[in-house]
Order: C-alpha cells, then structure tokens, then sequence
C-alpha cells in the first residue's frame, strides 16, 4: 500500500496539527496547488470553525477561484475572530485593489501598517495608492520608509525618484536615482534614471532593459494616465495623415511602438492591413486586446525594422522615438520598410531652447530633439521632409508639452538620363 507522505504528494490533514496544516495549505496556495489546499483548509474548518488563518487562507483561495465576494467575507470573518491580525488586513488590501476598489484597500493597508509597522509592502501599497489619486506629497513619507524597510524595492525607488521630479525637487529625485544604481548597479531603469538626472549626456537611447521594465509595469494603467496628461499624439498622427489621403481603408500600415494601440486604433479608418511592433510584451498584449491589428510584433523597434521582410505604404510613430537620443539609425530602418512613394507620420518632443544640443534627455528620463537634428536625419536615411507641426503633445507637471508632428515620404529615385 502507498504511503501518504510519498514524495509528491501532500500529507492528510488527520496526520498535521492545525498550525502545521494551515502552513501546509498557505505553501500550496504559493504553488497554486488550489484543490489540495482547499482540502487541508476545509478540515481546518471543520475542525475550529472560527479558527483566524482556515478563514483567512479559505478566503484568500476563493478569491483565487473567482469568488471574490466569498473569499472577501471569509476574511472579514477571519478578521471579526482576531482583529489585530496584520497579514489578513494587508491581504484585504490587496484584494480590494485589485477588484479596483482603491478606497477599501487603502483602508486596509493602513489598518495592517498600524498593527504591523514593519511590514515594507504594505507602506508600498500605500504609496501607490496615494500616488495614483494624486496625493504625491503624502506618498512621499510612504516610500521612504518602505525603503527604510526594504532597500530593495526597486519600484518604491522609482515612483519616490519620479514624484519628487514631479514636486519640483530634482536635487531629492537624482538622489534617489543614484542611491538606487548604488544597490542595484545592473538595474536598467537606475542607470537610466540616474543618466536622464544628472544630465551627462552619455546615452544615445533608452536601453532595452529600461524600456521593457518601464513599459511592462505601465501598460495596466497606460490609457488613464495618458488621459490624464491630454495625451494627443494619436490624434495627431491622424490629423496629419488626412491631409495627405481621404480615409479609403487601402494602405498597409506599420505602427512602430504600437504601445496599447491607441495610434493604430486612431488610424484603423485608412488601414487596409494594421501592423503593431512593441518591445514590452504587455503592451502588445493591451493592443491585442483593443483588436484592430492584422499583426503584432514583440520586438525592438530598430531591429524589427533592419530584419522585416515586410514592406508599408505607411509608417506611423506616437510618442515613441522620445526613447531615442540619436535616430539617424531607426530613420533608415522605417526607410527600407517603406514602398516607394510611402510616407512616414511621427511624433518627437520639441527641443527648442538655446543651445547646440542635437537632442536632450530630461530629467523625466525622455529625449527631446531639435528640428533641424529631424530633418538632418530624415535627409541622410532617403527621406523627403514634407510637413511639420508644432503642438502640445501631454503636460508634464500640470505644463504644456511643446511636440512636433512631422511628415515625411519616401520619393521614387527619378531615373538617371543616359
């Protein structure tokens, strides 16, 4: 006869004490191994009907079976039985943020920090929470001392670092950076930081890393924030391209950094075939939702353009080479995918102070770019200038964004007379 405890396979409940066997089914809930813990938990149960953690860890698995209302009962019981427990209140929080109830959860992280002030996550959840209704200077304070908890956070360095950008306190924000790349020297999204505030000039792009990091964590919430900020470039992008045709549905269109399909969405009207090229995984996940895409493609936007067979009546580019210092290289690779007599519609920050800069990388750790450095590179990759505008592309700390949006067409060579 087999022996219940043969490697593989879960001790029964009868042979565990009750705290053994809640640790049990906590550990296969983390393996989300759901019907063995919900068999421990049940005889948890079953034996101490109000026991705290059979309450709390049988309503943490009912939430993670799609019932949600169950499983939030089940810890509010859990919590009636034993209110001073921290983990169950921090658990709460969770599950209330992620149903998009931010007001029930930031309650509950805060009830969890006051009986539990050490736990980092829960100052985190805070933070966040303050910080996406807009509650920055109150966030501060959170971050802080997640980090005093936890020097590892690497998301509570990066929100702190950015809201004290936004504060208008850029000496508190590079401190922060740099402090960050000190614990974390291989981090993408440190080194970045700390290049885009301490203005040293050295990064001709955003790295791969970085952008995948920062893009992955973003694409949730893409859309509203961008909402926010009067995000126009979309808009833009196809203001310019009626000027150019009557939307016929008969051109094959390449949104280069598609992002959440925002720009594809807003050209749909003149696209015969849609296709979308990310680096962020998420992101191309959010625009395969938003549907509209014949084809999309994770990848870098440069090497995707170097190695594609594929070729485009149409390019179009929203609020993407904003990642890229230098674009004489990307230019050329939108040139080769483009059809002769094919045009290229893109969107880049406006860098229009003193200065000889070519481009700028800002301290919110994006690259604006001169005029005349655009059409210099347009130039070099076989490009013709077309047409350009200048308009408010987002605000960035409640100001206007100046942006350019600049149309460009691939011309026939005329053949040489003889």
């Amino acid at each position: 006869m087999m022996n219940e405890n043969a490697a593989g396979s879960s001790p029964t409940p009868r042979a565990l004490s009750l705290p053994d066997a809640v640790a049990l089914a906590a550990r296969l809930l983390d393996e989300n191994r759901l019907a063995e813990a919900e068999q421990i938990l049940a005889a948890v149960l079953n034996a101490d009907a109000n026991s705290p953690d059979g309450l709390h860890f049988m309503g943490i698995l009912r939430c993670r079976q799609n019932r949600a209302d169950e499983g939030i009962a089940l810890i509010r019981q859990a919590i009636a039985v034993a209110p001073t427990y921290a983990e169950a209140h921090h658990n709460l929080g969770n599950i209330y943020r992620a149903l998009g109830r931010p007001a029930e959860a930031l309650e509950s992280f805060r009830r969890a920090i006051e009986l539990a002030p050490d736990i980092a996550e829960s100052h985190l959840n805070v933070a966040d929470l303050l910080r996406r209704s807009g509650k920055r200077a109150e966030a501060v304070a959170f971050y802080r001392r997640a980090l005093e908890l936890d020097p590892g956070l690497s998301e509570a360095h990066f929100q702190l670092g950015k809201i004290y950008h936004r504060l208008s306190r850029p000496l508190d924000a590079a401190a922060t950076f740099r402090n960050w790349q000190s614990l974390d020297p291989a981090n993408p999204v440190a080194r970045h930081m700390v290049e885009a505030t301490a203005g040293t000039k050295t990064m001709d792009r955003a790295s791969d890393g970085y952008i995948r990091c920062e893009f992955d964590d973003f694409a949730d919430t893409f859309d509203d924030v961008m909402a926010t900020l009067n995000y126009n470039g979309p808009q833009q992008i196809a203001a310019a391209l009626a000027m150019l045709t009557e939307p016929q549905k008969d051109l094959r269109v390449l949104d280069a950094g598609c992002g959440t399909g925002l720009t594809g969405q807003a050209v749909a009207p003149w696209a015969r075939h849609l296709a979308g090229v990310d680096l962020s995984p998420a992101m191309i996940e959010r625009a395969r939702q938003r549907g509209g895409y014949d084809e999309l493609v994770i990848s870098e936007l440069t090497a995707f353009l170097q190695t594609t067979s594929s070729t485009f009546d149409l390019a179009i580019s929203a609020d993407t080479f904003i990642y890229f210092g230098v674009l004489s290289e990307v230019f050329r690779g939108v040139a080769r995918c483009l059809k002769p007599a094919g045009h290229f519609i893109f969107t880049v920050e406006h860098l229009k102070d003193g200065g000889n800069d070519r481009f700028l990388l800002n301290p919110a750790g994006r690259y604006s770019h001169r005029e005349s450095y655009v059409r210099t590179c347009l130039e070099e990759a076989g490009l013709t200038f077309l047409r350009v505008t200048e308009e408010t592309v987002r605000l960035e700390l409640t100001e206007p964004v100046a942006g350019l949006t600049v149309t460009a067409a691939k011309l026939p060579t005329a053949p040489r007379s003889s």
